[in-house]
């Protein structure tokens, strides 16, 4: 991957972005950020959206907004600007990871009751995702705690400026990002890193 200033402007090929934080300031999305996605997209450059966010967050985004696909839960659901969906996992692998998941959400609340799921635990495919700083501050040491238990229970963890994910399986922003650029762009995964940009601060 190349830095940004090393590239040519003239052959970027898509531009792939996280949300939060990264298009919005303190929750609120920036208009500069809007319109830079509506200006690539009319100069012919596809726009890919990437978030830790749910499902539900991404199937109104992918479809509103002038973008090629919205990646939500860290990789594991997107849908595509036509409505489409792509799940990284089998149907069958999600429904023992749900089941996992739920008993992991159970044991949480009865060890860390004061750790609420995020608001929108309702609208998530794959994952579950606990309230750090968004609604609530969770302290660095309750963080800690939950991310232990989760890890526990064999769930893969990340946290993001707002929220602790739990799943299963292996995907991750990244490579369903790598995925989508080869099916519906036909990049390479070496074209995909050197051609495009990557903006944000989300692992």
């Amino acid at each position: 991957m190349l830095p940004l200033s090393a590239m040519d402007a003239s052959d970027v090929a898509a531009v792939f972005t996280d949300v939060d934080d990264t298009l919005t300031w303190r929750g609120a999305l920036v208009p500069e950020a809007y319109d830079a996605i509506v200006r690539l997209t009319r100069a012919g450059v596809p726009v890919g959206l990437a978030t830790g966010r749910a499902g539900g967050f991404a199937e109104v985004l992918s479809v509103l907004w002038p973008v090629t696909f919205a990646i939500a839960e860290n990789g594991g659901y997107a849908v595509l600007h036509d409505g489409q969906t792509r799940f990284w996992d089998s149907p069958e692998d999600r429904a023992v990871q749900r089941a996992r998941l739920e008993g992991l959400v159970a044991e949480a609340a009865g060890e860390l009751p004061h750790v609420k799921l995020a608001m929108d635990a309702n609208l998530r495919r794959v994952d579950v995702a606990w309230d750090l700083h968004e609604q609530c501050d969770v302290s660095p040491e309750d963080t800690a705690k939950l991310a232990d238990l989760c890890r526990r229970n064999g769930a893969q963890v990340l946290t993001s400026s707002i929220h602790l994910h739990a799943f299963h399986g292996d995907h991750d922003k990244a490579a369903m990002i790598l995925r989508l650029a080869d099916e519906l762009l036909g990049l390479t995964e070496d074209e995909a890193r050197n051609r495009c940009v990557f903006v944000g601060d989300s692992p």
